[in-house]
Parts: C-alpha cells; structure tokens; sequence
C-alpha cells in the first residue's frame, strides 16, 4: 500500500515556528523503519525527503512510503510519536 503526502508548510522549514516538526524527522522516520508492516520510503541525500523539491513552490513538501497493508501504516500513524505531529498539524 503507497501513502503519498503533499502538504505547503504554513512556515520556512528554517524558522522556531516549525522547528520542533523539523527536529523530529529523523526520530518518527526511524519509527517508521522499525514498525511492521514498513517497506519503504521516499528520501533524497539528506535521509529524509524535506530536500526533494516537485514543486516550483519550495513550500510544498512530500511524504511517500509503502506499507504492506493499511492497518500497518494506521498503527504507525496513530499508535507512535508520529500521532503527536498529526494532532498539531493545523499550527
């Protein structure tokens, strides 16, 4: 099963507003590595996919990973730290 996010950041990746979602990327990615049911996930030079830019507009960022099922990719979601960002991501 492929998750595909597309999101414009409210906020620079670069500025205290965001830092604590930017802080956090290496540690909920490494969470999803280790969750069952993980296959794969998108990322460019950097080990994650912050620096891979699709769109003219920087803002816009992408998320993409494969999970074997979608309850796999649910119990990440809902069940990690992963579910602290998705509760907070309308800042």
């Amino acid at each position: 099963m492929a998750q595909l996010n597309i999101a414009k950041a409210k906020y620079p990746l670069d500025i205290p507003e965001i830092k604590e979602f930017v802080d956090n990327l290496d540690s909920v990615n490494a969470i999803a590595e280790n969750s069952d049911g993980f296959v794969w996930r998108l990322k460019g030079e950097s080990g994650d996919a912050m620096n891979i830019q699709l769109f003219d507009d920087p803002s816009i960022i992408v998320n993409m990973s494969i999970w074997h099922s979608m309850g796999d990719l649910k119990n990440f979601m809902f069940r990690t730290h992963h579910k602290y960002f998705i509760c907070r991501k309308s800042e």
